[in-house]
C-alpha cells in the first residue's frame, strides 16, 4: 500500500482474488479466469496488474485447496484462509485517490463488487469512504467547471456533476439502509 492507503496493483489482484473466493469457492482456473476478465474489461489489457501469480497467495497462506492437500492444478478447488479473510477487510478499507488511475480504477469496481460482502461497521466504512471520494470528485469537477466550463465543456462538466451527485446520494441512501 502507498502511504495514503491506496492500493498499488498487485494488492488490487490480491483483492480480486480473495473476494471472489469470499463469495465462493472457485477453482483455480475459474479463479484466474475472473480476475483476467475483470481487469481486462475494467482497465483493458495491463501487464502490470496480470503479473501477479495466485501462487503468491496460497504460498502467503491465503488461500487453499479445499481438500487440504499441496497439489494444485486448473481443476482444483480454492477456499479462502481466515488469514486471507482478514487481508481481505484490510484491502477492502484502502483509500481512493482522485483522480483516478487505472488501478484506482479497477480497486473502485473491486469496492462495489465485494460491497455485499461487508455488514455492520465494515460497510458504513466503507460508504463513508465510497461517498467522500465521490465529494472530492465533485469538488474537482466543479473547480474545473468554474475556472473552464464554456461552450461543449460546460455541458459535459454538468453530466459528470451530475452523475456525481446521484452517486452520492445513492451511496447516502445505501448508508440509511445499513445503519
Amino acid at each position: 500500500m502507498y502511504q495514503d492507503k491506496v492500493l498499488i496493483p498487485a494488492e488490487a489482484i490480491k483483492l480480486a482474488a480473495l473476494g471472489a473466493l469470499v463469495m465462493g469457492e472457485m477453482t483455480y482456473s475459474d479463479l484466474a479466469r475472473d480476475i483476467r476478465h475483470v481487469v481486462a474489461r475494467v482497465v483493458g489489457p495491463n501487464l502490470d496488474l496480470l503479473g501477479s501469480s495466485l501462487e503468491i497467495l496460497r504460498l502467503e497462506g491465503l488461500i487453499r485447496p479445499k481438500d487440504g492437500s499441496d497439489h494444485v492444478d486448473d481443476a482444483t478447488i480454492l477456499v479462502v484462509t481466515e488469514e486471507g479473510i482478514d487481508v481481505f477487510f484490510n484491502l477492502m478499507s484502502s483509500g481512493l485517490r482522485v483522480p483516478m488511475d487505472e488501478t484506482g480504477r479497477l480497486v473502485y469496481f473491486l469496492k462495489l463488487r465485494f460491497l455485499d460482502c461487508l455488514d455492520g461497521d465494515d460497510l458504513l466504512d466503507q460508504l463513508d469512504l465510497l461517498k467522500e471520494f465521490h465529494q472530492g470528485e465533485l469538488a474537482r469537477l466543479k473547480d474545473i467547471h468554474d475556472t473552464h466550463g464554456r461552450g461543449s465543456l460546460d455541458a459535459s462538466l454538468q453530466m459528470e456533476i451530475q452523475q456525481q451527485q446521484s452517486r452520492i446520494d445513492w451511496l447516502e441512501a445505501l448508508e440509511k439502509q445499513a445503519a
